[in-house]
């Protein structure tokens, strides 16, 4: 069943492409329903579509907790908890991962073609935001950090932590105040700089 959502977010656009028969289930029985039921109920005004009766429609029911174990999985990704932290408190295994994240990316991707093709203005930027931060695993402001080759996730959010939010930050400084940051040695500062100065 479909309804509408006061605002689209996060968990809206999640939903919406794990509802997709192109994004796989994958194993997570760690995942108990009461901790499903506990996370539907504390976002189900974000959610597009709502559950089927069990009773009616068991396999629909099944099929829709999958998707919402999924979606789970998926906003913990995007929210920068780390694999080993996601493996622990959701079960998930690497490998499974980033079967599932590659699959969302490219549905969100081509939802995001799509929806410039037909003009579904209030989709064209979150999904194209989503895609970016499915394939990279962070909340939107450190894109474009991640952007950068050599900075990953947890490289981005040190540069973030750090003051360096943006390029026209990471332009001004040096090379010794970039390796002052955890994670970044001379190599990675100076590729850093190399990127830049090459950036108009």
């Amino acid at each position: 069943m479909k309804a509408k959502v006061e605002e689209i977010t996060t968990v809206t656009l999640l939903q919406m492409l794990c509802m997709t028969p192109d994004v796989p289930s994958i194993p997570m029985a760690r995942i108990p329903f009461e901790r499903l039921a506990n996370y539907y109920e504390k976002h189900k005004e974000e959610l597009p579509v709502k559950p089927p009766d069990p009773d009616e429609e068991p396999e629909a029911y099944e099929a829709y907790l999958e998707a919402l174990k999924n979606v789970m999985v998926l906003e913990a990704w995007v929210n920068e908890v780390s694999e080993g932290d996601m493996y622990e408190r959701l079960g998930v295994e690497p490998g499974d991962l980033a079967a599932l994240r590659e699959k969302a990316e490219w549905v969100c991707y081509s939802a995001n073609q799509i929806a410039n093709l037909i003009k579904a203005v209030d989709f064209i930027n979150p999904l194209r935001v989503m895609t970016e931060r499915l394939r990279h695993g962070v909340k939107e402001e450190l894109i474009p950090l991640v952007r950068l080759e050599g900075i990953g996730r947890v490289r981005a959010r040190a540069l973030y932590t750090r003051g360096f939010r943006s390029i026209e930050d990471l332009k001004r400084a040096s090379v010794d105040e970039l390796m002052s940051v955890p994670g970044i040695g001379p190599q990675i500062a100076r590729r850093i700089k190399e990127q830049l100065s090459e950036m108009p």
